[in-house]
């Protein structure tokens, strides 16, 4: 077996052996790299919703509800004002998802799913954790939500969900009494879920995978390349 074949075979077999190892390991840092910055994207969608609630607690409500005799208007309630806003958002990133699951909402677009009442749920048991993250199917589509408690902390929010009799008779006109009563201070009474598609970050993580993996196969073929020229070298030499 002649000194060319030779150190072709090992170097061959050595970087299969390198490069394979290499992109398992890229390919693992790549792809939990992808799923943090879903992460991170989520609680930047829960952010602009917290922000949202705050500024129309803060500035919204107080103006609007003098107007509560007249009618009820949607807009000075924060979960709306949230609600709507992502909608808006949605206009240009339609697989972005948000909302305030409630098991008893006064709005019955609010009211939770099955499995969005078993994070509701998971809320409330007395192990409870301050936020849940995790992965689901909506459709066909793998996506990544975050999951944070609506908790009843003002007792203002009493005003209109403790019983029919006390709520504005605008609101009831508009969502009758059936539903969004009874609510009790520092009790959980739904979720916000800010849902991200996981598709577009691995894309991200798949277009820069083939890429390492392509500059390391130049890499291979150039160590090879250079190998042979210099065994080449070597033979012609011997042989003068």
């Amino acid at each position: 077996m002649s000194l060319r074949l030779k150190f072709n075979i090992w170097m061959v077999a050595v970087l299969a052996i390198a490069i394979g190892v290499a992109g398992t390991m890229v390919h693992g840092v790549l792809h939990r790299s992808a799923r943090d910055h879903a992460v991170e994207t989520a609680n930047l969608l829960m952010a602009v919703a917290d922000a949202t609630r705050a500024y129309t607690t803060e500035y919204i409500k107080p103006q609007l509800d003098q107007r509560l005799d007249i009618a009820f208007l949607p807009q000075t309630v924060p979960a709306f004002a949230a609600t709507e806003t992502i909608i808006a958002l949605r206009k240009r990133l339609p697989e972005y998802t948000y909302k305030e699951a409630t098991l008893n909402p006064t709005n019955p677009r609010d009211r939770a799913s099955d499995w969005e009442a078993d994070l509701v749920n998971t809320f409330r048991a007395d192990w409870a954790p301050s936020q849940i993250v995790g992965e689901r199917m909506q459709g066909p589509i793998p996506v990544l939500y975050v999951a944070k408690p609506i908790k009843i902390t003002n007792p203002g929010c009493l005003a209109c969900h403790s019983t029919p009799s006390a709520a504005p008779a605008s609101m009831i006109k508009l969502y009758g009494e059936a539903n969004g009563f009874a609510w009790k201070l520092d009790e959980i009474i739904g979720a916000q879920i800010v849902s991200v598609p996981l598709s577009t970050f691995d894309e991200t993580a798949t277009r820069i995978f083939a890429i390492v993996m392509g500059v390391l196969g130049l890499l291979a073929l150039l160590v090879l390349g250079v190998g042979n020229l210099l065994i080449g070298k070597s033979e012609a030499g011997k042989a003068n």
